[in-house]
């Protein structure tokens, strides 16, 4: 396949601004939690039973350090488990050292996609030093825990082993993902597997690593027979362009209609540019469909979240508790871009109507400094909540504030950008627990931002032939970044153009040398992203 790079402008697009009337019905407020021996740690796996918290993996440092020797070290690890009673004002642990190799290694890793289910907590994957293999790997392992008697095992001092399940599965070596459920079946939605020393040079630097993005949303289903655990009905939905994420926010969701799913939310990297999507992608059992007409600018990799819903208007809501992000305001109020993606205080809310349509408002509150990435949010014992967790917003009583939920532990940065600093104590893991209080209200006068997509992009024609007329709107000047992918999720081809102001823009791509059948036409220009789905009879 060739192109002809002869770009030129046409018209130049003059794109109107407007402001959208809707408002998020509800404000929110953060108070500090005092509780003493509080577990300071970042990107671990959780679970509740009954007002205590089970807290497990993670990491006890702050944000991984940039030299390989450095990063992701071992006595970094958090080797505890811990329960934590947030109402008693108590705190619980045990070391991992008490287990088998498996469990003990898998449970001090990071980033352990995870997901409870009625009193069992599912781990998979996570990234960490294993000393029986010599190196830092994803380890292949499923495990599950029986949440209330693990809790009342360590409370109670007696063995904890009999509580875990563990099922070693290659395919379960995946770090950075997200894992929820619909229905019977579990989704285990992008992530990476990653083998050896990071090194933010490349994979041929230094003592190099393996690195091998999943691009892909697996389903299964996991049983459990005589202590034995099992994976089957196993398919994968391959996505090469668009589920190239991990480090990002999973949230349940109720789609319009009542139909359960999730959204992923943003993540990294873009392949062009070692930037975040900042699209998002809806999942349910039908499949999964890539929302390109909306753009998330104010979250970015994983942080603290809670999902909210209105049954009488079919509103969801998903709340982002401050984290690492692309933009952010500024001291006077501007959203402003970052390309070295910060940590941010911004507490943020993504909602989608009874229409499908998305919008996104920056909450007039802070978080109480650089705090949420790799923080977890859980809620409050006596939250109303619907299926998956969902918080219940009709059932909240209005105009008076309630605890609906804490952010837990993540990483506290002592400057917006420290990655590329030197120094030890720059960020380190947080113990704190900030309660989260909301208050339903009509008169929030929280003003939603404009995140609507002005890039277009049409084929023309379509079906086409032996060529195809690319024709796409920039509203940016950059480069303009092509990807041809097949009906199996593979990207085949690339090519890229520089756009020297915003306009309309057109070019001819020939067909001769791809077979008949259905492709994906996809472009990246700045932070805005369109598809097309083009047929080669």
């Amino acid at each position: 396949m060739t192109t002809k790079n002869t770009f030129f402008s046409l018209i130049i697009i003059v794109f109107l601004s407007f402001t959208l009337q809707a408002q998020t019905p509800f404000l929110v407020n953060i108070q500090a939690v005092n509780l003493s021996q509080t577990p300071a740690i970042q990107s671990f796996a959780h679970a509740e039973w009954e007002g205590k918290w089970l807290l497990l993996g993670g990491r006890i440092d702050g944000l991984h350090r940039r030299q390989p020797f450095a990063s992701f070290a071992a006595e970094g690890n958090n080797t505890q488990i811990y329960v934590v009673d947030v109402a008693a004002g108590q705190v619980w642990q045990r070391p991992v050292t008490e287990l088998p190799t498996g469990l003990q290694e898998q449970l001090q890793s990071s980033n352990m996609e995870h997901f409870q289910h009625l009193d069992t907590l599912y781990l998979i994957g996570g990234y960490a030093y294993s000393a029986s293999a010599g190196d830092h790997i994803t380890f292949p392992y499923l495990t599950a825990v029986h949440v209330p008697a693990l809790i009342q095992a360590i409370i109670q001092g007696q063995p904890i082993a009999g509580h875990f399940q563990q099922l070693q599965d290659d395919r379960m070596a995946v770090t950075g993902g997200e894992l929820g459920r619909i229905g019977d079946v579990f989704y285990l939605v992008g992530g990476q597997l990653f083998n050896g020393r990071y090194n933010p040079m490349g994979p041929d630097h230094g003592p190099g690593f393996e690195q091998v993005y999943t691009n892909a949303v697996s389903r299964f289903r996991i049983s459990s027979s005589q202590g034995q655990l099992a994976v089957s009905d196993y398919e994968t939905w391959f996505d090469e362009a668009n589920l190239h994420r991990r480090d990002y926010n999973l949230a349940p969701q109720i789609f319009p209609g009542g139909q359960m799913g999730y959204t992923a939310f943003s993540g990294v990297f873009q392949h062009n540019q070692d930037l975040p999507f900042l699209n998002t992608v809806d999942i349910t059992p039908a499949g999964y469909t890539v929302n390109n007409d909306f753009v998330q600018y104010l979250s970015h990799y994983h942080s603290a979240k809670a999902p909210l819903y209105e049954t009488a208007n079919q509103t969801m809501h998903t709340l982002f508790f401050g984290g690492i992000s692309q933009f952010y305001f500024n001291e006077n109020g501007q959203m402003t871009e970052d390309p070295d993606v910060p940590f941010v205080r911004t507490i943020s809310c993504v909602s989608r109507d009874a229409n499908g349509q998305m919008l996104e408002t920056r909450m007039p509150v802070d978080m109480p400094g650089l705090l949420g990435a790799g923080a977890a949010f859980i809620q409050a014992e006596n939250t109303p909540s619907l299926a998956n967790g969902i918080i219940n917003l009709d059932a909240i009583p209005a105009d008076q504030p309630m605890l609906i939920g804490y952010v837990v532990g993540g990483i506290n940065s002592t400057q917006p950008n420290v990655f590329w600093l030197n120094g030890e104590d720059l960020s380190n893991a947080s113990g704190s627990i900030l309660g989260v209080y909301l208050t339903k209200t009509t008169t929030t006068g929280v003003k939603p931002i404009q995140g609507a997509n002005p890039l277009t992009l049409e084929l023309i024609p379509n079906p086409a032939q032996q060529e195809v007329k690319v024709k796409f709107g920039a509203p940016i000047k950059g480069t303009a970044f092509f990807y041809v992918q097949d009906s199996t999720g593979r990207i085949i081809r690339t090519f890229d153009a520089e756009v020297e102001e915003h306009g309309v823009y057109t070019t001819l791509m020939e067909l001769d040398d791809l077979p008949k059948g259905i492709y994906y036409m996809h472009l990246t220009v700045g932070h805005f992203t369109r598809s097309q789905k083009l047929l080669i009879e």
